[in-house]
């Protein structure tokens, strides 16, 4: 059956706009009372708490104190990440099969990332939200385009369903890739830049959203309450950064991720997406979230 696509929504930023730490959204977020995880990675032992598999010391992953959060390296003639980040899966602070989930984090590319088209690396599993941590229990899978982006530009984002069809393949969200028949905008990640991922999924209604935002682009909306019914329950996500393809010579790339959280019961997901709409030095941090957004155009 086809799924059928919402209706755009869109955004008002809050006029309060001041120059604030670059952590500053992330404060906020964690003295929310919806929070349920609020992890920085801007520490080893943060780290390696959460490192898979054993919480050992991460040997791809280390605390960059310049950046002042987590950077994972792929060297030369390697396309995957190994050893994968899994905020809270040792403790399990979330589960939810009803209500509904807000995860939101912050990710970085080098400029190697930019040559990945001509090394052979056209995809990666950047993202995942599943159950029990099992590959064959993801849910939903948000990737890195490299293939479809152009000069000076990382990757294109999109999402798929990760529920296993009847011919044994992933289902794609809509048309495979931007632009696909659900999925409401386009969003180009650019290097050495911080980019901020707001997905929601909500049990109740059986939907999905995502929102992209960058420090020089406002917060983009990729899936608007696309329907997507999850019978079982979420209680995962991992930064996975892997790809199918073979990475061919190239340099040391580097990808740094930090501020990760997960909100149960937001009543308004979007008015917490318009919070945090200035990525880096311009997070808005006010004390409390502006009206509902509207009027915000994509890019």
């Amino acid at each position: 059956m086809k799924a059928v696509c919402a209706l755009g929504m869109t955004l008002l930023v809050s006029s309060r706009l001041t120059a604030h730490a670059q952590h500053a959204y992330f404060g906020w977020l964690s003295n929310r009372t919806e929070t349920v995880v609020a992890v920085g990675y801007r520490s080893e032992a943060e780290i390696n708490a959460d490192t898979a598999p054993g919480r050992q010391p991460n040997r791809n992953v280390i605390y960059d104190p310049q950046e002042d959060a987590a950077r994972g390296q792929l060297g030369p003639g390697v396309g995957t990440l190994g050893t994968y980040m899994k905020p809270g899966m040792w403790n399990n602070f979330f589960s939810a099969r009803s209500g509904s989930l807000l995860f939101i984090w912050d990710v970085r590319w080098s400029e190697e990332f930019l040559r990945f088209p001509e090394q052979g690396i056209l995809t990666h599993k950047a993202f995942q939200l599943s159950e029990n941590a099992s590959g064959d229990s993801r849910r939903i899978e948000i990737r890195t385009r490299f293939g479809l982006s152009g000069p000076g530009e990382v990757a294109e984002i999109d999402a798929r369903r990760y529920i296993w069809g009847g011919d044994g393949l992933a289902q794609p969200m809509g048309a495979d890739g931007p632009g696909g028949d659900c999925q409401t905008g386009q969003f180009t990640v650019m290097p050495v830049t911080w980019t901020r991922f707001w997905a929601s999924v909500n049990f109740d209604t059986g939907t999905f959203s995502l929102w992209v935002a960058d420090e020089n682009t406002l917060p983009v909306t990729l899936f608007d309450a696309y329907r997507l019914v999850i019978t079982t329950k979420l209680d995962n996500f991992w930064w996975e950064f892997n790809s199918s393809q073979t990475r061919t010579g190239g340099a040391d790339a580097y990808i740094w991720f930090r501020n990760f959280v997960v909100m149960q019961d937001v009543s308004d997901p979007s008015a917490i997406v318009a919070q945090g709409a200035r990525v880096g030095g311009g997070d808005i941090g006010d004390t409390a979230p502006p009206a509902r957004p509207r009027g915000l155009a994509l890019r």
